[in-house]
């Protein structure tokens, strides 16, 4: 794993070098360059094997989530990286295609190199995906595959809808221990602070997603587990009530006695 971490940088580099070196040389628009400035391009990506590189890159990044458990983290630095290295070769590639236009060979080779982006890209947010539904399914949570933000947003929503209608159906010890574990065990201890900043950041999820979700939580939590807060309140009030007519009816019963002083004799 170290050694593949360490061929994905190399060949980064390389590949960065010669796109720097390229697009000097594309100063013009690719058709109106000179069939010697083509050579000079044709050498400069067969001397620095571009398209391998390019094409090994990917693979090898791919690959690196296949033999190694991806994190959060990792995954988020991986799209980074992509979104990174897809835009160096969007500045680069249709330049190619225009230069490479009468060599099928090339032409087809450059076509391959864009579905492998597109495949990366794909597979990064496959796994997102995946190690998100997996946190459901290692709970024993009902809650119906995703792929993306407004599948996820259905899911969990369409999830929290059934649990509310089958209040009445299951006992209330069964409802609370499934919000509670939904609520506490996956989605605000690891969903919420992990994984939607991640998916916001990368345009795979909205914050209006994320706001329905809760909003929806949180009408659940009402329904399964309600606020005890208005009941000690009215607890308290009839308390002080009470002890208010208490301290009425005291002082009623209180007599006055007023002393009075024996006339003075001259």
């Amino acid at each position: 794993v170290s050694q593949l971490k360490a061929n994905i940088a190399q060949r980064d580099e390389l590949v960065r070098g010669i796109v720097d070196s390229l697009l000097e040389q594309f100063v013009k628009t690719p058709n109106t360059l000179n069939e010697a400035e083509k050579q000079a391009i044709f050498k400069k990506v067969a001397n620095g094997n571009l398209f391998f590189n390019i094409e090994r890159t990917i693979s090898d990044n791919v690959q690196y989530m296949k033999v190694t458990q991806i994190t959060p983290e990792d995954l988020s630095k991986m799209k980074a990286q992509y979104k990174d290295f897809n835009k160096v070769w969007r500045q680069i590639g249709p330049k190619l295609s225009e230069v490479y236009l009468d060599k099928k060979d090339k032409t087809m080779q450059i076509a391959n190199i864009d579905n492998m982006f597109g495949e990366w890209s794909s597979r990064i947010d496959d796994e997102m995906w995946g190690q998100i539904n997996k946190l459901f399914r290692e709970k024993k949570l009902a809650v119906l595959p995703f792929k993306s933000g407004d599948q996820f947003n259905t899911s969990v929503n369409s999830f929290i809808n059934d649990e509310i209608k089958n209040l009445n159906v299951k006992s209330s010890a069964e409802s609370k221990n499934t919000f509670y574990t939904f609520a506490d065990s996956v989605y605000f201890k690891t969903i919420q602070p992990v994984w939607i900043p991640i998916l916001i950041e990368n345009n795979m999820m909205s914050t209006a997603n994320k706001d329905s979700i809760e909003k929806r939580i949180g009408i659940w939590k009402d329904k399964v587990a309600p606020a005890k807060t208005n009941v000690i309140y009215i607890g308290l009030g009839v308390v002080i009530f009470i002890l208010i007519v208490l301290l009425i009816l005291k002082s009623k019963k209180k007599k006055v006695v007023v002393v009075q002083e024996p006339p003075k004799t001259e």
